[in-house]
């Protein structure tokens, strides 16, 4: 289960996913820490050879339209770019945060009432958070698990999934004072006539990290690879 929901920190997290491990490949522990005892010079001396690599090549990192923590980013491609690697690891982060804007979408039940009520208004709505929160809550007494309980609520949940809102539906979100004398904050959203969310992404995901998907022994393995965008037995050569 996705535990990290919050779209605040899911933009700051690399997402892994481990498919199960069949009973054929399962294995002692103290055979893991075994071997584990025997690869660690081997482990320990890549991760340093990167660091080493990263640390010199880092002053000349293009760091022009950086992915969020651009700093960690920046410095996994020196890493890299050091060690004479192709350059895989912008690429394998930006799908990893694309993946982490659709869960947020998919998990937030104020997304899709919002993006709706945006499409269904011209592509364009502008009012105050309480304008909002009754033109977008369900009917009935009893709200929707998560859904927020007053306007302020909704105003935040709002700013949380807003850099989600932006990739996923194409919708700008903007807080604003109004230019009248009492100075009431207005929430403006624009929607992007070209931008759509393909829901069929978030559900593929999903049947993906089932046991029954698995299709050779090696499923695993090659999952993970596919996840990352990188072979870690490269390390080693």
């Amino acid at each position: 289960e996705d535990f990290v929901t919050r779209g605040d920190l899911l933009e700051r997290s690399i997402i892994l996913r481990h498919p199960p491990i069949p009973e054929h490949r399962r294995r002692l522990e103290s055979e893991l820490c075994q071997e584990f005892e025997t690869l660690k010079p081997k482990l320990l001396g890549a991760i340093l050879d990167r660091v080493a690599a990263g640390l010199k090549t880092l002053p000349v990192v293009d760091t022009t339209n950086m992915p969020r923590m651009a700093d960690a980013a920046a410095f996994a491609i020196a890493c890299e770019r050091g060690m004479d690697e192709p350059a895989r690891f912008l690429d394998a982060y930006r799908r990893n945060q694309s993946e982490s804007y659709e869960l947020t979408i998919a998990d937030s039940p104020i997304a899709e009432p919002i993006r709706t009520l945006v499409a269904n208004t011209g592509g364009s709505w502008t009012s105050t958070a309480s304008e909002l929160y009754a033109a977008t809550k369900p009917a009935g007494d009893k709200l929707p698990l998560g859904w927020p309980k007053k306007p302020s609520g909704l105003s935040g949940a709002l700013r949380r999934i807003s850099p989600a809102m932006a990739k996923c539906y194409g919708l700008t979100v903007t807080n604003e004072r109004a230019t009248t004398s009492d100075r009431t904050r207005i929430i403006r959203l624009e929607l992007h006539p070209d931008y759509s969310f393909n829901q069929s992404s978030v559900q593929s995901d999903l049947v993906q990290r089932t046991p029954d998907s698995r299709t050779t022994p090696d499923a695993p393995d090659d999952a993970s690879r596919k996840l990352l965008g990188i072979d870690i037995s490269a390390i080693f050569k």
